[in-house]
């Protein structure tokens, strides 16, 4: 396991066992044939939120959920290598690393004992620890996303469509198990859920009731639009917003020592220069900027005794733009491209404030209305439920939400 970070963030451990290469093959070659792509890791990839995308809001249909401080994983049901009468689940990360899961039942509609199980079924989630008051702590993975199901690929159709299939598949029979079979449940390594979703006029209230009401880190929002296909790697469509003070780059971090003793030998001791770089593909990194250390942080990190030299590291800019360390990124093998790390300068230039956002908020739930007009008729009933009625001014209130799962 990677040492602590300087930071606060507490990175959630895997509860599995990473697989041996020869297995992981295997796996990969799997899930290959079943997405059709050979992506190493072939989830998607947002892309960050500029004001130009505000507009894009208004013009599309769009779902938008708050964005965990977690690990990403994408998780496959399969058939075990060695024993394929028996079915188990893998969490796969960026780098890409297999890691089998042990003790986990996702039974099928048809039978909820959990003798049968869903195979060939891949879910795009993260991996995040919550903490409550009382100290406890616990490991759940929020999906936001269905691939495919016991075999069938639904990455071409509309998102409510792929989170329908979720919830009907797995969710619901998971619960019904879990209602059933208390005890089992129970030694699960982390519980399985959906991530909350809503309208994306539905902003006021992510950041009014569901944000403050997390019992897990929260760094932004995603914007997925309903109507656009599940893409393997980067998504034009798929937005994501940070505030700008947590607007974030992965590096890679090289230590340049410059102090040497009175025998002329380098003193590891001493205040490195902490120089960033940025990745351009095929293994190659050029320098970027210098990471601001001060002492403290530097004892804090030579106290780990773990290698520092070309490790992938999370940073941020603080507010005299100075690069900041935020945590190891051991799940990734590369820093961010060159290409995202211009397209994230330029939000963090371009920033949409979170005033911004409830701003428009009114002008998307219009255009959202006029390419989903109500029918006619009938409108004591719809005024009785809240809804807006002829020239009414809208309300913020929870009436489309996907089900929470």
């Amino acid at each position: 396991m990677p040492p602590p970070n300087v930071s606060d963030h507490e990175t959630p451990q895997i509860p599995g066992t990473l697989v041996s290469r020869e297995r992981s093959q295997v796996i990969k070659s799997r899930l290959a044939r079943l997405l059709g792509t050979n992506k190493a890791f072939p989830g998607s990839q947002p892309v960050s939120f500029a004001h130009k995308h505000l507009q894009t809001l208004k013009e599309k249909d769009y779902y938008v959920c708050e964005k965990s401080d977690g690990t990403r994983f994408l998780m496959y049901m399969t058939k075990d290598p060695s024993r394929p009468d028996k079915p188990t689940v893998y969490l796969i990360d960026r780098n890409p690393n297999y890691y089998h899961i042990s003790n986990l039942i996702y039974p099928i509609p048809t039978d909820i004992s959990g003798k049968a199980m869903h195979t060939e079924t891949v879910l795009d989630g993260e991996l995040i620890l919550e903490r409550f008051p009382d100290g406890k702590k616990q490991l759940k993975f929020l999906v936001f996303d269905c691939l495919a199901c016991d075999g069938k690929l639904y990455m071409n159709r509309p998102l409510d469509k792929r989170i329908g299939v979720f919830m009907v598949n797995i969710i619901i029979p998971l619960r019904q198990f879990m209602q059933k079979f208390p005890k089992s449940g129970e030694t699960f390594p982390f519980l399985t859920e959906g991530k909350k979703m809503e309208r994306s006029y539905g902003i006021e209230m992510l950041f009014r009731d569901i944000i403050p009401s997390l019992h897990h880190g929260n760094d932004g929002l995603i914007f997925t639009c309903v109507d656009t296909p599940y893409i393997t790697g980067t998504d034009h469509n798929l937005l994501k917003w940070k505030p700008k003070t947590i607007n974030t780059l992965d590096f890679m971090l090289r230590l340049e020592f410059t102090e040497a003793d009175e025998q002329g030998n380098v003193n590891f001791d001493a205040m490195p220069q902490f120089q960033l770089g940025v990745y351009h593909g095929r293994n190659s990194y050029s320098y970027f900027a210098d990471m601001y250390v001060n002492e403290e942080e530097w004892e804090k990190l030579k106290s780990y005794n773990t290698p520092l030299q070309d490790r992938i590291i999370e940073c941020s800019l603080d507010e005299e733009n100075r690069w900041r360390f935020l945590r190891f990124r051991d799940d990734k093998s590369e820093a961010n491209h060159i290409s995202t790390v211009e397209s994230v300068l330029k939000s963090i230039e371009d920033a949409v404030t979170e005033e911004d956002l409830l701003h428009e908020a009114y002008a998307i739930k219009l255009a959202y209305n006029q390419r989903h007009p109500k029918p006619p008729g009938n409108e004591k009933k719809r005024k009785a439920e809240g809804e807006p009625v002829q020239k009414e001014k809208v309300k913020f209130e929870k009436k489309e939400n996907i089900p929470d799962a």
